[in-house]
């Protein structure tokens, strides 16, 4: 489909243009919640756009013209009074001769600006938290968790009301940082799948056909703790294989240091069953040959469900292994 698109409503050189392509967007198979997103629009305002005929648009823009005519003329009331004032007019005379009351007539010669009306830009309540909000978010905390905090600051709004703000927060960040080149690049490898990255758990980057090198140190750039993720993980395999008890210790203490929250968790765990996993590391003795047979007869258990006795079970097992 050969549309040039931007991302930002403003971009467009009028409404209409906007409208054509939103249009083309949902004829060609989009959903109005994609289209919503993808310019940051309510689903309603995507509708009007689509249902909107030419015959509309210029109906609007003859409403705007009459609008600025009004503003003009406005200006040029304001520009009369203040002319019969300057050479000696009362209000009185002024209001036989222009129909402008006292209070207006003194508010037009005491401006000294054009008489435009403006719609007031509504303050957003979490707007005086927002530096707090934003260092928060930078250090990965959660959302549940800022909430809390900014209500023991004095924030008075509902979660559900705060969840909104805070997405828009974080809008208004990436569009800040929109013309920063590398954020550019990472704003492409978002579309990276999350199981794809995963597979660095265990496997080195060079077998993991769907991420390059060059990816891999951009994702890095804009999140390192990844990095120290991945590197914990290739230690704790090392320590393992070199049945190393004193790099487990040091190996524990380095993770507690970095304080990631989904961690700490897994650290708790990990103390619960630390005898265990220092029996692991020092022998070279396994439970896996078992856990192999459980898993077999298991297998072979949901294969027969609804179907046969116990003692049809075991005959299968008996077959299954037999010649071994």
């Amino acid at each position: 489909m050969d549309i040039n698109i931007f991302k930002k409503k403003e971009l467009y050189s009028s409404e209409w243009e906007f409208a054509e392509v939103v249009k083309k967007l949902y004829f060609s198979g989009k959903r109005i919640g994609e289209i919503s997103n993808m310019f940051n629009l309510q689903y309603r305002s995507v509708k009007r756009y689509i249902e909107m005929t030419e015959e509309q648009y210029l109906n609007s823009i003859s409403k705007k013209s009459i609008s600025k005519i009004r503003q003009e003329k406005k200006q040029e009331l304001v520009r009369k009074v203040k002319d019969l004032y300057l050479a000696g007019k009362t209000f009185a005379y002024i209001k036989n001769e222009l129909g402008v009351c006292y209070r207006a007539a003194r508010k037009y010669i005491d401006s000294t600006e054009p008489l435009i009306h403006k719609t007031p830009k509504r303050v957003n309540s979490i707007d005086p938290y927002k530096k707090d909000v934003i260092d928060l978010l930078n250090k990965r905390v959660k959302k549940q968790d800022i909430y809390k905090f900014l209500k023991e600051k004095g924030y008075n709004q509902a979660l559900r009301t705060f969840y909104r703000s805070i997405e828009k927060i974080i809008e208004e960040q990436k569009d800040n940082i929109k013309n920063d080149k590398e954020i550019k690049m990472i704003s492409v490898i978002s579309k990276i799948r999350t199981s794809n990255f995963l597979k660095l758990l265990y496997l080195p980057i060079d077998n993991v056909k769907e991420l390059t090198k060059n990816t891999y140190n951009q994702i890095i750039l804009k999140y390192p703790w990844i990095e120290e993720v991945l590197n914990i993980i290739k230690e704790f395999k090392t320590l393992v294989k070199e049945q190393n008890l004193i790099k487990y210790i040091f190996w524990l203490e380095k993770i507690k240091i970095l304080n990631i929250p989904e961690l700490n968790s897994f650290i708790r765990s990990v103390e619960r069953d630390n005898d265990a996993i220092i029996n692991a590391i020092y022998y070279r003795y396994t439970n896996g040959l078992a856990e192999g047979f459980v898993n077999k007869l298991k297998t072979i258990k949901r294969s027969m469900y609804g179907k046969a006795t116990f003692q049809g079970l075991r005959r299968k097992i008996l077959w299954a292994e037999r010649g071994k």
